[in-house]
C-alpha cells in the first residue's frame, strides 16, 4: 500500500487466475434407471469443458479532501480468454471489462442530528469476441464457422445514500440506486444472409431503507427494506435456443423485495454473534432448461415468482489468538409461487440448488 500522505491513500491490486472445469455433468432420469454408476455418455462423447484464465489489475484510493469530506475511487481492467466444449460446438470468447467506482462522502450536522451522504457511480463496460466450431466429437473442431459476433456491454449504476445518526442509540439509512444495463450484439457471420445482430437494454431504480439500535453497548438490533434488480448476464442472452448466434430474446429482468431483521453483537471480547430472519419475494426468476432440437445444450428462461423465508445464525469465537472457530446455520425455505409457460405446475415447488438446512463449521489459524 502506498500512503502519499495523511490525507489519502492508494491500494494497487493485480490477480491472474487459471481455472479448468472437466464437465463431467450429472445423469438425467433415463441414465440414472439404467445404472446409477454410469458415466455421463455426452461429457465422454464430446470431451465438454470449460477452461477460464482471467487477468485483473485494479487500484483502491481514498483521498480526504478537508472540512469532513472525502473521495473514494476504484478502477480497474480485467482480461478473460474463455473456451468451452459442448456438443453442438466448441466456444471461444475474449473479454475485455474497464470499469471502475466513484464516490464523493461529505458529513454535515451537529448536536444529535448528523448526517453521512454518499454520491457515486459504477462504471463498468465490456466487449467480447465470440466464435464457434462444430464440435466434432472430443472437443475436435471442425472447419466451418458456426458464430462469429462481438458484443458490447455498458453498465452505469448511479446511487445516493444517506447515513444519518439520530442522536443517542439509533442510525437510519436511505438508499436510492438507478442501473441501466445495455447489451449490443453485431453478428460479423450473417449466415445465410441472415442478421442475427440485435439489443438487450435493462434499466430500474431500487431503494432500500434500514433502521439499527444500539439496545447496549456489544449489542445491535437491525431492520431493513429493500428492492432488488438482477438482469440477465452475458451468457445467459448469449445461450440462444432459437439458433446458434444471436440474443435470446424471451428473458427479462428478475425483480425482488424483500425484509431482514436480526441481531448483533460480542459476548466479551472473544465471541461474536449474529442472528437474523428474512424474507424475499421474487418475479420472472432465472431457470434453466433444454429443447429437443439441442438437448445437450443448457438455455435460460424467466420461470415465474418465488418466495424465500428462512433464518440465519453465526458464531465466532476466538479461544486463543490466531486460532478462529466459525459456525453458521441456515434455515431456508425457497419455493415458486406461481406458474408459466415453461412449466404446467409450481406452486409449493422448492428452487433447485437450495439446501433447506445447510451447516458449515470451520477453524482458521
Amino acid at each position: 500500500r502506498w500512503m502519499p500522505s495523511r490525507r489519502g491513500e492508494l491500494t494497487p491490486m493485480g490477480w491472474d487466475t487459471r481455472v479448468f472445469n472437466d464437465n463431467a455433468e450429472g445423469l438425467n432420469l433415463a441414465w440414472l434407471a439404467q445404472d446409477r454408476r454410469m458415466a455421463n455418455p455426452d461429457a465422454l462423447t464430446y470431451n465438454e469443458y470449460q477452461d477460464t484464465h482471467r487477468v485483473t489489475g485494479g487500484v483502491v484510493g481514498r483521498v480526504e479532501l478537508g472540512d469532513r469530506q472525502s473521495l473514494s475511487f476504484t478502477p480497474f481492467l480485467r482480461w478473460t480468454g474463455y473456451e468451452e466444449s459442448v456438443p453442438s460446438s466448441v466456444q471461444h470468447r475474449n473479454l475485455l471489462s474497464p470499469g471502475g467506482t466513484l464516490q464523493y462522502t461529505i458529513q454535515r450536522g451537529t448536536g444529535p442530528l448528523v448526517h453521512h451522504v454518499s454520491v457515486g457511480s459504477d462504471l463498468q463496460w465490456q466487449g467480447i469476441d465470440e466464435c464457434r466450431h462444430p464440435n466434432l466429437g472430443l472437443a475436435v473442431e471442425g472447419p466451418d464457422v458456426l458464430s462469429d459476433e462481438t458484443i458490447q456491454q455498458t453498465g452505469i449504476g448511479v446511487f445516493a445514500l444517506d447515513r444519518l445518526e439520530l442522536g443517542g442509540r439509533w442510525v437510519a439509512m436511505l438508499n436510492l440506486r438507478y442501473d441501466r444495463v445495455q447489451n449490443r450484439l453485431i453478428d460479423q457471420l450473417q449466415a445465410c444472409g441472415v442478421d442475427l445482430s440485435g439489443d438487450a437494454t435493462f434499466e430500474r431504480v431500487t431503494g432500500r431503507v434500514g433502521v439499527t439500535y444500539e439496545a447496549a453497548r456489544e449489542l445491535h438490533v437491525y431492520a431493513n427494506v429493500g428492492q432488488g434488480f438482477l438482469p440477465p448476464a452475458v451468457e445467459e442472452l448469449a445461450n440462444n435456443p432459437a439458433q446458434l448466434g444471436g440474443f435470446n430474446r424471451d428473458l427479462s429482468a428478475a425483480l425482488s423485495r424483500g425484509e431482514e431483521v436480526g441481531l448483533r453483537g460480542m459476548a466479551g471480547t472473544q465471541a461474536l454473534f449474529e442472528v437474523s430472519l428474512f424474507h424475499l419475494d421474487t418475479e420472472q426468476d432465472f431457470d434453466r432448461y433444454r429443447v429437443a432440437s439441442r438437448p445437450l445444450e443448457t438455455f435460460y428462461r424467466n420461470v415465474g415468482s418465488s418466495r424465500r423465508f428462512g433464518g440465519e445464525v453465526y458464531v465466532s469465537w476466538t479461544p486463543v489468538r490466531p486460532l478462529a472457530l466459525q459456525v453458521a446455520y441456515t434455515y431456508s425455505h425457497f419455493q415458486y409461487t406461481n406458474t408459466t409457460r415453461a412449466y404446467r405446475y409450481l406452486p409449493r415447488h422448492r428452487l433447485p440448488n437450495s439446501p433447506a438446512r445447510p451447516l458449515v463449521a470451520d477453524r482458521t489459524r
